[in-house]
């Protein structure tokens, strides 16, 4: 379990399915993370980010976010190491709707870099955003993330090819961040 000043991330287990599946019926998060999924999608996906290694077989960490008071669930962060060099790993989070403007994405965020860095030694987070999803690339940018390229349609969602950016942060970038941040 890692903890934060408002936050606990448990490791995502069965016990959480419900919520989980609660988030993805959240169309307006959706919009930049994937099309929607009927049921059987949702348990699957549910299942993947349950296991420790990815579906190419690379390590990953998935957590349940939690207010710490209330232990109401917040949203779910992840890590997947990159399945060429376990020394890089992407990063991706969803909060539900009634817990975003809180600060706690980017609460959840620092706690994942600081295991990410610290304890897992790795060199470089990326994280990969759609063009338009501005929140995403304003907590990328507080906590320290670097646009690294651009990918025009890249992705498709609803139909529709949109533009891919990659942030990257180095654990020397981030290491750097925190001490301005101090």
């Amino acid at each position: 379990m890692l903890i934060s000043p408002r936050l606990s991330l448990q490791p995502l287990e069965q016990s959480h399915w419900h919520f989980f599946y609660s988030l993805h019926q959240q169309s307006q998060l959706l919009q930049f993370v994937c099309d929607p999924l009927d049921d059987t999608q949702i348990r699957h996906k549910f299942e993947r980010k349950c296991a420790s290694l990815s579906s190419q077989g690379a390590p990953q960490r998935n957590w349940l976010i939690s207010e710490r008071t209330s232990h109401e669930p917040v949203g779910v962060i992840g890590l997947v190491c990159s399945e060429d060099d376990h020394k890089q790993a992407e990063v991706g989070f969803i909060l539900s709707s009634q817990f975003q403007g809180k600060g706690y994405g980017l609460e959840s965020l620092k706690t994942v870099l600081e295991y990410a860095f610290d304890n897992q030694a790795l060199e470089q987070v990326l994280a990969k955003v759609i063009k338009d999803n501005h929140p995403s690339q304003m907590l990328l940018g507080k906590a320290g993330f670097f646009l690294q390229k651009e990918l025009s349609n890249e992705v498709r969602l609803n139909g529709k090819w949109l533009d891919e950016q990659i942030f990257t942060l180095s654990h020397e970038q981030w290491r750097l961040h925190n001490a301005l941040q101090a």
